[in-house]
């Protein structure tokens, strides 16, 4: 079950994605039927390094703690304040309803927009989002988090 609009999917691929990695992308959204045998799977080498211009998506992958929501409304609250100074735009916050592939699987994933990948590090290295640990710690079972281009 694809979790996010194919038509936002799309919108998102930027032009360092190789061909084949766009088939395969645009494959997954339900576009054009391809095989693993008509194009090579990409490889973060064939995907390429975006030009310094580019933006940045942050992408999170979490499972919520059920027993804790306040922790979880304040550390979105504070966290989500530090983001937007840092330049971010929300695309899309999904709840997962249902695995299809894998043995991970989180409960939540968040995807923003950032003007660069040295803008995303430095909100997370901040004092301002170090203070917010604790909360974090009690809002999530497990969280990871990923730059994406």
């Amino acid at each position: 079950m694809l979790l996010w609009p194919a038509n936002q999917l799309r919108s998102r691929v930027k032009s360092v994605v190789s061909s084949a990695g766009l088939l395969l992308l645009l494959s997954a959204c339900g576009g054009a039927q391809l095989s693993t045998d008509q194009a090579p799977v990409p490889t973060s080498s064939s995907l390429g390094t975006p030009p310094m211009s580019e933006t940045s998506i942050l992408i999170v992958n979490a499972v919520v703690n059920p027993a804790e929501a306040a922790a979880l409304e304040q550390y979105s609250t504070q966290a989500t304040a530090l983001f937007k100074a840092a330049g971010a735009t929300p695309l899309g916050r999904y709840r997962l309803v249902e695995p299809v592939l894998g043995d991970h699987h989180p409960t939540l994933v968040v995807m923003m927009e950032f003007p660069s990948d040295q803008a995303i590090r430095e909100v997370f290295a901040s004092e301002a989002y170090q203070q917010l640990t604790p909360e974090r710690e009690k809002a999530f079972e497990t969280l990871d988090v990923f730059i994406a281009y």
